[in-house]
């Protein structure tokens, strides 16, 4: 999966801060999986750019999508940050292949509404 990762791999990129290893809830005799287990994603997802905009599909029964900023590319993991229609940011890691990311314009296409920012307002059409 592109959603797991090897715990080296994401500390090596900046994903994960060594020191949070020690408020993890597990064994002390806990040991990490090997790197074997995980499949390289590196080269399988190209072309995204931080400052980059996109559609995220933050809410899947009611077909609500947000505009989100790539703040950062690690590799196959986006940090994006999301803004709802109150101005509201929250920033996720997500895959680069997750099914909840689109090019901007796409719920246009697909008559589906996206919602806007008021600060950005000014740059969509109604």
């Amino acid at each position: 999966s592109e959603t797991i990762g090897y715990i080296p791999w994401a500390i090596g990129i900046g994903l994960l801060d060594k020191e949070s290893l020690q408020n993890m809830a597990c064994s002390p005799q806990s040991k990490i999986a090997p790197k074997s287990l995980f499949q390289s994603h590196a080269n399988k997802f190209k072309g995204f750019l931080a400052g980059q905009h996109l559609e995220y599909l933050s809410d899947e029964l009611n077909l609500t999508f947000n505009i989100a900023k790539v703040l950062a590319v690690k590799e196959h993991i986006l940090k994006i940050e999301i803004l709802n229609e109150k101005d509201e940011r929250r920033c996720i890691l997500i895959s680069a292949g997750s099914r909840k990311i689109f090019p901007m314009g796409w719920a246009a296409s697909n008559s589906i509404n996206l919602k806007v920012p008021s600060s950005l307002e000014k740059y969509f059409e109604n």
